[in-house]
């Protein structure tokens, strides 16, 4: 019964196209994860992909309610919070490092994309992972 069911499931879900599609997702997200550093533009994404860039757009856009230019972007920033959170790099030098080649551009993604500039959330983690250690230090001793 439960083989019978799936292949129903999976006989449905290719004629509605959605194997194909959740697949080229999986695909571009892989991919995104990999080279976001170096690749900005979802022209080269669909062109590594084998798509047209609406085709990509279209695709991305339905399955996860975001455009796959936000999602680079939110890659980006992801990877610079990390990099401010976890390194002691100036943010000109997190700006180089994600290639971003003027330090008050990325300056301006970061406040855009975050909603605060890299000193302040620098500091606001800082503080925060701060007050979290200190309890926990005071508790043990």
């Amino acid at each position: 019964l439960l083989v019978k069911l799936q292949r129903l499931y999976t006989s449905a879900m290719r004629e509605n196209g959605m194997t194909e599609s959740s697949n080229l997702v999986r695909r571009f997200k892989r991919l995104l994860s990999s080279s976001f550093r170096i690749n900005r533009a979802v022209g080269e994404y669909a062109q590594q992909l084998g798509v047209s860039e609406a085709h990509l757009h279209d695709l991305i856009k339905k399955a996860t309610g975001q455009s796959p230019g936000r999602l680079i972007r939110a890659e980006i920033a992801m990877e610079a919070q990390r990099l401010l959170a976890h390194t002691d790099l100036t943010a000109a030098e997190v700006g180089y490092e994600l290639s971003f080649e003027d330090p008050s551009y990325f300056g301006r993604f970061f406040r855009r994309e975050v909603g605060k500039s890299p000193k302040q959330f620098r500091e606001a983690i800082r503080e925060k992972y701060q007050r979290t250690l200190v309890p926990s230090l005071s508790a043990s001793t």
